[in-house]
Parts: structure tokens; sequence; C-alpha cells
């Protein structure tokens, strides 16, 4: 039974690549999509995985650095995380006291005829987020949600408006209304520091288009990238050494919920309530988190905001 709830939100600091495994196609290694809305997802087991990986990190810092993390590691990562499947017996097995949802995109970029991207969304995904919401006991008030958004309509400020219209790439939308207050709720309940640049981008540039606009920006506009692998001797690409990788691109926004559990772990003393086990995993949240295999060529690198208040703040 989960007690306790934290709202996570992810901006991609570069490209990340959430793979699904391989496909027949014109891209090879396409990202992990929800079936039936195509929206592109970060499964739950993915971020778990890179998770555990940060606080088995943590236990082996050398001696005397962080040591309060260090002991923080140790004494919780099996109640979070659960056993290490090595050498598990039914009787030593367990449950982790957190579960990770999949992370889904709340703010896409796109590139932009005024102020170089913007920030879109859409009243389905938005609508989505404050029933996520409730979960972590987080309460937010979005205006302009039940305002019917056609095809080829916007809301936007007038930042992103010229001549009655907002042009994303080589689209153009009727801006048919202001956006009200949902760009900068949205800041609000992101970004801790006032002096992030993307607060701002997110309260003044953020477009709210229709479902099927923002699903085609979804399908259309991920970044898709060619990599090969050179043969040393001959300086050729190998055969088979060329293949076609899909990325979310850097600045995507996503958010994911970490629903919390009274620890269970059948060898401690004494297990931790689902509150301390929270507050524990809070404090010890990575500002950066590597996702994917592509760390090597700089990719996947994700900034964390927690955010786990009633009032929408950062904690």
């Amino acid at each position: 039974m989960f007690k306790e709830g934290l709202l996570l939100f992810y901006v991609a600091e570069t490209s990340i690549h959430p793979g699904s495994g391989s496909e027949v196609g014109i891209v090879d290694l396409p990202i992990q999509r929800e079936v039936h809305t195509k929206i592109p997802i970060i499964r739950g087991s993915s971020l778990k995985g890179s998770f555990r990986d940060y606080w088995g990190s943590l236990q082996n810092l050398p001696q005397g650095i962080e040591e309060e993390k260090k002991r923080t590691a140790s004494s919780y990562l099996r109640q979070i995380f659960g056993p290490e499947p090595e050498g598990l017996t039914e009787e030593k097995a367990f449950a982790s006291a957190a579960s990770f949802t999949d992370a889904r995109v709340l703010l896409f970029p796109v590139k932009s005829f005024k102020n170089i991207f913007a920030y879109v969304t859409s009243p389905g995904v938005l609508k989505k987020f404050l029933q996520d919401l409730k979960w972590a006991g987080i309460e937010l008030e979005l205006s302009k949600l039940e305002k019917e958004i056609g095809p080829g309509e916007a809301l936007a400020k007038d930042a992103m408006e010229e001549g009655g219209e907002v042009f994303l790439e080589e689209h153009r939308f009727k801006r048919v209304e202001d956006i009200g207050n949902i760009g900068k709720e949205l800041a609000k309940a992101i970004f801790a520091s006032e002096e992030d640049f993307r607060k701002i981008k997110v309260e003044e540039h953020l477009v709210v288009l229709s479902d099927d606009d923002f699903q085609y920006f979804l399908h259309h506009s991920t970044e898709v990238v060619a990599r090969i692998r050179i043969d040393q001797e001959k300086g050729t690409v190998k055969r088979g050494g060329l293949w076609y990788e899909e990325n979310l691109p850097s600045e995507t926004i996503l958010y994911n919920l970490v629903l919390f559990s009274d620890g269970r772990d059948p060898q401690a003393k004494e297990n931790s309530s689902a509150k301390d086990i929270k507050e524990v995993f809070e404090k010890a949240c990575p500002q950066i988190l590597q996702l994917g295999g592509n760390e090597t060529v700089g990719r996947g690198f994700l900034r964390l905001y927690p955010c786990s208040t009633k009032e929408g703040k950062n904690g």
C-alpha cells in the first residue's frame, strides 16, 4: 500500500534515447512510446535502474567524501530498491518500498519563428498531468483547459504571436486566445530558482495546441541521428555499422511519480516508514541523472526537479 508520493520533473540537458529495442524501418532504434497515444515516455523500470545505479555509486565514494550520503545510501538502498537478485532465496525476497511510474512528456520543444523555440503541450496532456498530481497530494489550478482548441489553433502569449498567428517549424496556427495562467503556474511548479532561464521560457513561450496537433510534433519533431561504426584498418564503415537512432531533443520536460510504502526488508532490524523513505529519497536525489547507454557520446543527461509540497513548489 502506497502512503507517500513524490513528483519528479526531468529536463533533458542533452538529447536522450530511452530505447524500445530495434525495429525494421527508417529508424532502427526508436524511443519508447505509449501504445495508444504514441506519446514518448521513459519506462519506470528504466528510471528505477538509473536511480539504483546512482545510489549504488554513493556506496563506493572514497572515505571522507560525502559521508552522510554514503551512510544514507548504505542503510536505505535495499529498502528503496529491493534486494539484489544474485543468490536471492524465497525467504529473503521482498518488494521494494519505491514504485516508479513511467515518465511522460509534459512540454516539448519545437522550433519557432519567434524566440528560437516554443514549449508545446496540449489540453489532454495537461489534464492527465493534473490527475497525476493528486497522487502526490499536490493541488494546481490551470485556467483555459476547458477551452475548445481546434486543429490549426493555438493558445499563446503575445510574445509568440505574429500577425495573429503562431509559427512552429513550417506550420502556422491561428492564435485564438491568450494562454492565461498555464505557463506561469507550470513554471512555478517545476522550477525552484527564479534565475533559471527555462522558467521564463515556460512562462512566456508556452503554446497549447490541440491534442492531434501536439501528437503530430511528437511524431515528426524528434531527433533522428545517424550512427556509424568505422573499420579501423580500412577507414570505412563496417558492414552493418550504420544505423539510425531516435532521441528526445534537449530541453524536453517530462515528469513521473515515485510512490512509497513502508520498508519490507525482513533482514532489517527496523524498517523505515514511507514518510521517512520519501524524505531520504528526495534529499539524496541527484541534480543530474544519466539514463541510457549513450553516456560516452554525451547523451542521456537529465536535470531533476523534485516537487512534493501541496502548493506545487519545489521541496
